[in-house]
């Protein structure tokens, strides 16, 4: 059992409602919050301020989960979110004569005075973005998975192992009947130029205790072997950034990976939940 997470078992059809305003109250301006993005990510260049998806809240009825979403922007995710996740266990640190510093320091305090000690205590929290995310995992016909090793460029996730495909949800998916199976859909295309998959509905949301994300998990299955379209890949659009290599692997090789490779929270979670299916 991963204990670095909060879980949500979805055993129930999804319906989603959206809804302005979001909730989400940071109490900064716009000049304020890309200062500290910024100061937060030197190393990352040419960052674009996109549309993303907030998971408001989740209310469960008798035959279907409803999920109330809106729309932010990727900067509220690194002001409040990835904020936390770099400097939490470093307050003590910034409470010094820097300006920014000590403003951040001030961010990081007035989220843990909301509270983030369960799931919903999470979700409730007005002071983080809260902004969703999909883990997809496929496997081929004859039972393989596709696992990917992420490039070292990227700013979230650099070097780890991961899932087939993982991604925010977009302006796109917002407005898709179901946003989390669209962004499973999109990213599997963008990344591997996989177009034909049977995505399950929703099995877990999970979220890391230091990241702070709602993180959507989905199984998926391709008719053929991976062997037959692994040609593809590399013509995907976003394959260069985003892959350094794809590994094709048995639940046996997974779990030898996972003593290998560095990965996030939320995939060592799907990892685990997948071979604990079949053990």
């Amino acid at each position: 059992m991963n204990t670095n997470v909060f879980v949500k078992k979805i055993s129930k059809p999804c319906q989603f409602v959206r809804w302005q305003p979001s909730g989400f109250n940071l109490d900064l301006s716009e000049i304020e919050k890309e200062e500290i993005i910024h100061y937060s990510v030197k190393n990352v260049d040419n960052l674009y301020n996109g549309v993303v998806v907030r998971l408001n809240n989740i209310m469960e009825k008798k035959d279907v989960f409803i999920f109330s979403i809106s729309k932010l922007h990727y900067f509220d995710s690194l002001s409040s979110n990835m904020l936390y996740h770099k400097y939490a266990n470093k307050i003590q640190q910034l409470q010094n004569n820097n300006t920014m510093e000590n403003k951040i320091s001030t961010i990081l305090m007035q989220i843990e005075n909301e509270g983030i000690g369960s799931f919903e205590e999470v979700l409730n929290n007005h002071k983080l973005a809260n902004t969703m995310a999909v883990s997809v995992l496929v496997k081929d016909r004859d039972g393989k998975y596709a696992l990917v090793l992420r490039t070292k460029n990227l700013a979230v996730g650099a070097g780890m192992l991961s899932v087939t495909v993982t991604g925010a949800l977009d302006q796109n998916d917002y407005n898709c009947d179901n946003p989390v199976l669209a962004c499973a859909k999109r990213e599997l295309r963008e990344e591997l130029g996989i177009f034909y998959t049977i995505c399950s509905q929703i099995e877990y949301i999970v979220i890391s205790k230091s990241k702070l994300q709602p993180i959507f998990i989905i199984n998926a299955e391709i008719a053929d072997k991976w062997e037959d379209i692994i040609c593809n890949f590399k013509n995907a659009k976003d394959y260069k950034n985003e892959v350094e290599e794809v590994l094709i692997v048995s639940l046996e090789d997974m779990k030898k990976l996972m003593q290998k490779y560095n990965m996030t929270d939320a995939t060592f979670f799907h990892f685990q939940d997948v071979i604990s299916r079949v053990e």
